[in-house]
């Protein structure tokens, strides 16, 4: 009787750590209690989110950047006023990019638009060696309008027909516009668009007293840079324009 105590003694001082070693490892790696399993499933499903909308903003923009070339066709239709024409026959002979050829003479550009511009000498396309008896060096270009300052707006010929206008209180230093008469159409629907908006928001004289939302500033700096990465280089004309408009560029 005595030695079947002692075993049973034994017995239970050997089960009992081993039983509480058990249901501790058990504790620790079994079982999880219900909040932490919600928790982690919230926080998982806040970050699936989050890269879900990152993944979603990446994509429109990506479609965004890969929007077509304006066309002649969908300018004409935007803009929704007359346009001045460039007559075929005086740009056949002329070194410029099938596609501005064709815009210039299917679609054309405002006769007056903002910021200041204006395009009636499309019809004719002199040179500015021509009209302004200038040297030789400057036949290369052909005025297709002017600033608000009386400085030809021209294609130039040795540049794949890019557009830039010529400052004259500069010996007519060369100054970069738009890379393409396609991009410059779309720059000036933007910046129309610009001035609507902001006499919507602020009234009639505020788009002339340089009065713009900061939301509209931003928006025009990112939407000329889309149309042309170039545009918003240093001492180029749309930069020039921002700058007076107080926005970032």
């Amino acid at each position: 009787m005595v030695a079947v105590r002692v075993l049973i003694f034994v017995a239970i001082g050997f089960l009992v750590p081993l039983l509480s070693t058990l249901f501790l490892r058990k504790k620790q790696t079994g079982q999880v209690a219900p909040s932490a399993i919600e928790n982690a499933t919230t926080t998982q499903l806040k970050a699936a989110r989050a890269t879900k909308k990152q993944q979603d903003d990446k994509r429109l923009m990506t479609a965004a950047l890969r929007r077509e070339v304006m066309t002649p066709a969908n300018f004409a239709a935007k803009w929704n006023e007359p346009l001045v024409k460039s007559p075929l026959k005086k740009l056949r002979d002329l070194q410029l990019p099938a596609e501005a050829k064709d815009f210039l003479s299917s679609a054309g550009l405002p006769k007056e638009a903002a910021p200041f511009l204006s395009f009636d000498d499309l019809a004719v396309l002199e040179t500015v060696e021509q009209a302004y008896e200038l040297s030789e060096d400057f036949r290369r270009y052909r005025i297709i309008g002017s600033t608000g300052s009386g400085d030809p707006i021209c294609l130039d010929e040795v540049v794949n027909g890019e557009v830039v206008y010529l400052n004259h209180d500069k010996r007519f230093q060369r100054v970069f516009v738009n890379a393409s008469i396609p991009q410059l159409a779309e720059s000036l629907l933007a910046f129309r668009h610009l001035g609507r908006q902001t006499m919507a928001k602020n009234g009639e004289d505020a788009f002339i007293d340089g009065d713009i939302p900061e939301h509209l500033k931003t928006w025009i700096t990112q939407e000329l840079k889309r149309i042309d990465s170039k545009a918003l280089d240093k001492e180029c004309f749309w930069n020039e324009m921002l700058s007076e408009f107080n926005c970032d560029t």
